[in-house]
Formats: structure tokens, sequence, C-alpha cells
């Protein structure tokens, strides 16, 4: 979580609610208050004066994404600071206790209760293995539940981990859009030989730099059956033809 500040606006330590979750049972909480300066403002019917930012899903490992659609953005007049709140994840083994009583109890990390999918496919350390120390919590992770994992060079089936697919199609003619041309040659070639069903012999890959031909992934095929396969790092505005397909991912 973070507040971003403007010239118009600064950040006000203030009591909380005793009911207000959001300050996790804390005394006072730190909020963006307008200063004197905030009317009139030149944007004050386009941008607001501060922006709190706390998209707040975490799980990075499992693909959550960190973003906005495009032509979506959080606007701030005259932005000049930037306070962040780090993130604290408790990862205290409850039997050891959990009040300031308790401190001196397991001075040493003791692996409390985690989801089986945490600990990026490591064996899993919990209370019920003490043979197995660790200095680490998988609770770090920010695991949901021991059903659903994340990347799955991490964690394997059965765990249904969250997948990244695209879809590809040929493009006859003109030109594809940055956003969707393929910019990897590798992937350029996996996908042409064994993705598109294109009934080629064989397949040649080429890699050049060439300004005459279609920039990105393309595939020509030959009247002997066979099909070369061209990855074109050069910026080009060559279009593409009915005998140069380009490849699209959507």
């Amino acid at each position: 979580m973070a507040w971003m500040t403007g010239a118009h606006s600064e950040l006000e330590e203030v009591e909380c609610d005793p009911n207000d979750v959001s300050s996790h049972g804390a005394p006072t909480k730190w909020v963006a208050v307008d200063k004197p300066s905030a009317l009139p403002r030149k944007f004050a019917d386009v941008a607001p004066t501060s922006q709190m930012f706390s998209e707040g899903n975490g799980g990075e490992s499992r693909k959550s994404f960190h973003g906005y659609p495009d032509g979506f953005a959080q606007l701030i007049e005259s932005p000049d600071s930037w306070t962040i709140t780090p993130m604290q994840i408790d990862t205290r083994n409850r039997d050891c206790g959990s009040t300031y009583k308790d401190v001196g109890n397991c001075t040493q990390m003791l692996p409390a209760y985690e989801p089986r999918s945490a600990r990026y496919g490591r064996n899993w350390q919990g209370k019920d293995k003490p043979a197995l120390p660790s200095n680490y919590s998988g609770i770090l992770e920010c695991p949901c539940n021991s059903r659903y994992g994340g990347d799955p060079i991490f964690y394997p089936s059965p765990i249904k981990s969250k997948i990244v697919t695209h879809n590809y199609v040929v493009l006859p003619s003109g030109a594809c859009s940055s956003t969707q041309a393929i910019w990897d040659a590798q992937e350029c070639f996996s996908v042409v030989a064994g993705t598109l069903g294109i009934g080629a012999t064989k397949f040649e890959n080429a890699t050049v730099s060439d300004k005459t031909l279609p920039q990105g992934c393309s595939v020509m095929t030959h009247s002997d059956g066979s099909a070369t396969t061209t990855f074109n790092s050069a910026e080009s505005s060559t279009p593409y033809s009915a005998l140069i397909l380009s490849l699209i991912h959507i």
C-alpha cells in the first residue's frame, strides 16, 4: 500500500475508528489531506490532489496481474512524494504464543501449519514434521489455500495453477499490430511447426534483420511442400502478402 501526494496535499496522522479494520488494530493511521492551496487549482475537475495505491492481491508467483487496462490510469495533480507502507506478514507459530508475554518463546524459527502448495515445490514443513527445521515460512508466498498454486515450474500437477496461454492465428495480408506480433524467435519457430497445422513436409528456420521483409514472425510455403519460417528483428513496414503469412498471438 502506498500514498502518492502532490503539491496540494500532505499526509496527516489521524486517530482510527476502532471498527476500522484497515488499520490492523493500530490507534492511528496516515491519510492524505488537502492543503489550503488545493482550492482553487487548475486541474480540479480532472485529477485529485493525492491517490492511494493498494491493489493488494499479492500472489505474484501465481501470476496475479498488477496493472491497469489500456486507457486507464490513476491521475494526480503535480505529484511530488511517494510514501510506502511495507507489507508485513505474520508467520508466528501460534503454539509459541502470540502476545507480548510470549516473545521469549520459540526464539528460533518453528514452522507452523501452512498450505501444501507453499514453498515453491520444496518439501512441506510443518508442526507435524519437526525433523525438517527451516528458517523460512511458506506463508511469505501469500498462498490462498492448498488447492491453488502458482507457476507450474514450482507447483506441478495436481495443484491447480493459473496458466497464461496464447492463441495464434495466421494473418494472410496487411500488417499486424505491435501488441499482437511475436517478438521472440524461439516462440515463432515452435508455434509455426507445432501449433498452426501447416501441412509442410519440413520447416526451415531463419533469423534475419532485413527491412525488405515483414517484421516479426512469418512463414512462406514452397512448391516442394516445405516451408520457411522467418523471424525478422529489423524494423520494417513491408506488408505481408498471400505468399508470406504473418503470425500473431491473441
